[in-house]
């Protein structure tokens, strides 16, 4: 019993620093939009207002769908065929919003590895 409610711990403690991560990483990108929004209006830029406008809905919409995610996993197992698809979806979005490319390396027992690359 007591190794459930270990267990139970743990996997709370986990998805609070997930949420708290999800969620910081999604403020960072707010403030860098928001910051782009400032400029675009103080010269008055019209195109790139609404780009960003933009941007910073669909951040909103992933940021939303992330936390829901995250509190839906809490709830749920997560099995290993889960993970490398939630992960390659993950990097994706990153590579969206900061343009940098990213690979995933995933060592599965006992030594077998495999890279995948997110376009």
């Amino acid at each position: 019993m007591e190794n459930l409610r270990l267990n139970a711990l743990a996997r709370e403690a986990a998805v609070s620093g997930e949420l708290q991560d999800s969620i910081a990483q999604s403020l960072a990108f707010l403030k860098i939009k928001a910051q782009l929004m400032r400029d675009a209006m103080q010269s008055q830029d019209k195109e790139v207002m609404q780009s960003v406008l933009e941007e910073i809905d669909t951040g909103v919409r992933e940021c939303y769908s992330d936390v829901r995610e995250l509190l839906v996993h809490f709830h749920t197992r997560t099995n290993a065929e889960d993970i490398e698809p939630a992960l390659a979806t993950t990097l994706q979005k990153f590579e969206l919003h900061t343009g940098l490319r990213t690979a995933l390396l995933l060592t599965m027992v006992p030594s077998t590895t495999r890279t995948l690359a997110c376009k």
